[in-house]
């Protein structure tokens, strides 16, 4: 303070000069809280802001996948064809050749996530499979069951891509 204020003001009683370091000291703790409260939302803003970074970086990487299936999809669709026909002639044909190459096929689309669905025996699933054609069976078990597949279908990474279709057993009709 100046020479001049300490003058013109009245001077401090001892009651009023404990008050003002009292008063500094719960200021400067309302400022310590404010300040701690802000740090605290700049922390919460900062995990919520690097969450959504995780949560971006994610759905990128999925749709780069999807994408990647896709396009994956469209080439393993055009090679289930000329599967089909190399089946038909390895099983014509009974050429040890030809069934090697059959095999090496198989693999090398099952290393892309290409699996062949498997119905022969097992009860119908409209999800995986299409019925062209119902038979009669006297077995009761053997009703709603393939017996027969007239294409094979496939699954790319656990994903329908083309359904088998198939010859289910019916009961036989009452006369």
């Amino acid at each position: 303070m100046t020479d001049q204020k300490k003058s013109s003001a009245k001077p401090m009683s001892a009651p009023d000069q404990a008050a003002t370091p009292e008063k500094e000291l719960e200021e400067l703790h309302a400022k310590v809280e404010e300040l701690a409260a802000a740090l605290q939302k700049a922390q919460e803003d900062e995990r919520r802001a690097y969450a959504d970074y995780q949560n971006l970086v994610r759905r990128s990487q999925e749709e780069k996948s999807k994408i990647v299936k896709l396009a994956a999809k469209d080439v393993v669709l055009a090679l289930l064809l000329p599967l089909d026909h190399l089946h038909l002639a390895e099983q014509q044909l009974k050429d040890h050749g030809l069934t090697m190459v059959y095999q090496q096929f198989q693999q090398a689309l099952a290393g892309q996530g290409v699996q062949e669905i498997d119905a022969m025996g097992h009860p119908f699933d409209e999800n995986k499979m299409e019925v062209v054609d119902k038979r009669p069976v006297s077995d009761p078990l053997q009703q709603n069951v393939v017996i027969g597949v007239t294409q094979r279908g496939y699954t790319l990474h656990g994903e329908v891509i083309r359904h088998a279709r198939v010859v289910i057993g019916v009961a036989p009709e009452k006369e």
